[in-house]
């Protein structure tokens, strides 16, 4: 509460000292948090999680204007889909902090997402940042595979894999396809029942 009541609080004087910039940035933060404390363990809609990633990108067009561009290409048809809660911003951020975030001119996040014909759901988080090399990519990809750890910057692909698997069963996964200074994208699939689509 403390923090909301300041967010509020910083608010008020945006609007009284006429700086709608600061207003927008602690709404969009304060919405940001309450995502993302809010029963955690409950499972969400790919459209909202869809909107906290839209609110992550906005605080970053706040501190790094023009520099990164998120693009969303998501058939309304799959908004209503049942999914893990934050499992789509962590990725987006993966990107950032390892594909974008040095090149001068920042570049391009895409969210897709298709359901194929035998239910099985495809979302790609993809970047045209930096790309790994392929034996550090390989690495990763064994320790996704066979690890119970991975080193701290890459600790939450781990927790997101094991969170598909617990949730949608073993079928589910997560996999990374990389070319160094070609851009990275990581795949999520599994397989939905109807009553995830509801």
């Amino acid at each position: 509460h403390f923090i909301y009541n300041t967010l509020e609080t910083i608010s008020m004087y945006s609007v009284i000292y006429h700086v709608p910039e600061i207003y927008d940035f602690t709404q969009t933060f304060g919405q940001i948090l309450r995502y993302s404390i809010r029963d955690i363990n409950l499972p969400v809609t790919l459209r909202q999680e869809l909107e906290h990633v839209k609110n992550y990108a906005d605080l970053l067009e706040c501190r790094f204007p023009g520099k990164y561009k998120l693009e969303i290409n998501v058939p309304e048809a799959l908004e209503k889909l049942q999914m893990l809660k934050l499992t789509l911003q962590p990725l987006v951020e993966n990107s950032i902090g390892h594909g974008l975030e040095n090149l001068e001119n920042g570049g391009t996040i895409t969210i897709s997402a298709f359901k194929s014909k035998d239910n099985e759901i495809v979302i790609s988080v993809k970047d045209t940042g930096v790309g790994i090399p392929a034996e550090k990519l390989k690495e990763i990809q064994d320790r996704l595979l066979y690890s119970d750890s991975l080193e701290e910057e890459h600790i939450g692909l781990l927790n997101i894999s094991r969170r598909l698997t617990l949730y949608y069963g073993e079928a589910a996964s997560l996999t990374i396809h990389s070319k160094e200074n070609n851009g990275t994208e990581v795949l999520i699939r599994f397989f939905c029942d109807e009553e995830k689509m509801k």
